[in-house]
């Protein structure tokens, strides 16, 4: 198992700290195109998600977007997908 993504928001508007396997990074998401599901039908309970550089996904929560973001490894983010579309995590 690797260690998490912590971040937290640095004193630069769209920009975080990003801390993975003991290395801090920052990633800039003033620029980020974020969006929701086709799926969401305009509710607000959704998730929004952005490609960033250095092949990671971000994701927020749509109903506050000043709220903090989670960022992953584009290849955790695509386990992730395939585990939901295939029904693997219907029992956690």
């Amino acid at each position: 198992m690797t260690s998490g993504t912590r971040h937290s928001q640095s004193r630069r508007p769209g920009a975080y700290l990003l801390t993975w396997q003991g290395v801090m990074k920052t990633v800039d998401l003033s620029g980020a195109a974020w969006f929701k599901s086709s799926r969401s039908n305009g509710q607000s309970a959704c998730v929004e998600v952005a490609f960033v550089p250095g092949d990671r996904v971000a994701t927020r929560d749509s109903k506050d977007q000043t709220s903090p973001v989670l960022i992953f490894p584009a290849q955790v983010w695509a386990a992730f997908i395939g585990g939901v579309a295939t029904g693997a995590l219907d029992q956690l």
